[in-house]
């Protein structure tokens, strides 16, 4: 450092790695450290940054593979529930075509709770 005149004749502390820009002193030297230190916090702030974004991505396809599990649960436990739906509507009707024939006037019964069923389902004939 040194010490020059400046325009209205006061002590000016300057560096050698400065200049006169206007009536303005730059000193490259405090403003390279300076962005030395920014440019290191900068660069700790996008480390942490990245951190996070991976967390991030992490949860994200740990949720996606949640989501893509519960699907094929749903799908599997959907499909039984049909079967099970279509095989008891073929056991109602067995039993209707059994009642009918042995017990003509009481076969309405079964007819009626497989109707109301058929149609809770949403499969009416």
């Amino acid at each position: 450092m040194k010490t020059i005149k400046g325009f209205e004749n006061e002590d000016i502390k300057v560096s050698d790695f400065g200049e006169w820009v206007g009536k303005d002193y730059i000193d490259y030297k405090f403003e390279y450290k300076n962005n030395q230190k920014l440019i290191k916090t900068l660069f700790e702030e996008n480390q942490e940054l990245k951190k996070q974004l991976e967390v991030g991505e992490e949860q994200y396809n740990d949720l996606v593979e949640e989501k893509e599990n519960l699907q094929e649960q749903l799908s599997s436990k959907t499909l039984q529930l049909e079967t099970q739906q279509k095989e008891f509507i073929e056991y109602l009707e067995n039993e209707i075509n059994e009642l009918t024939l042995s017990w003509r006037d009481a076969s309405y019964i079964p007819e009626e709770i497989l109707s109301k069923y058929k149609e809770i389902i949403g499969e009416n004939k």
